[in-house]
């Protein structure tokens, strides 16, 4: 419990526990460059800008904010874990992308609050792999209404 209330699983594990999920990782990071160039696909697509901003949901290590920042792009990865977050400063400082990517430690569930008292706005936001949906359906939803206003661009076009 944290300060009168019941910690989410999440936080035990990520938080608490991020060696567990570490090696996973890790290993994770083969796969990062095909994946972000194929988001560097979509974002064409969708008229993301070249060198726009994009926000990393759960970014983890900073796998694809860190190949996302090497093609040019501005990124902010946000994740519940100090270690993950640590590694990937590391990581972003030894491929010198360290001045295209910030990293904000922050629990999803407050991500737009956040980001909104930082005056933060983004051309596209991402989020790869299986952080969202440790909620309800209906919290999920919310979530991303909730962060769309932090959006340059109209996402329902």
């Amino acid at each position: 419990m944290i300060r009168g209330r019941i910690k989410h699983w999440t936080e035990t594990l990520f938080v608490d526990h991020p060696e567990l999920s570490l090696p996973w990782m890790e290993r994770m990071k083969m796969l990062a460059q095909p994946q972000a160039e194929g988001l560097r696909k979509i974002f064409q697509r969708r008229e993301v800008p070249s060198g726009g901003r994009i926000l990393d949901l759960a970014c983890g290590l900073g796998r694809i904010s860190i190949n996302l920042a090497k093609a040019g792009y501005e990124v902010v990865g946000v994740d519940i874990s100090p270690l993950y977050l640590r590694l990937a400063q590391k990581w972003a400082k030894k491929e010198s992308v360290d001045g295209k990517t910030i990293f904000y430690r922050m629990d999803l569930r407050n991500a737009p609050r956040l980001l909104a008292s930082k005056a933060e706005k983004f051309d596209a936001m991402i989020n790869v792999g299986t952080s969202i949906g440790f909620h309800d359906e209906s919290y999920d939803r919310q979530l991303f209404r909730s962060l769309t206003t932090l959006a340059l661009v109209d996402v329902e076009s």
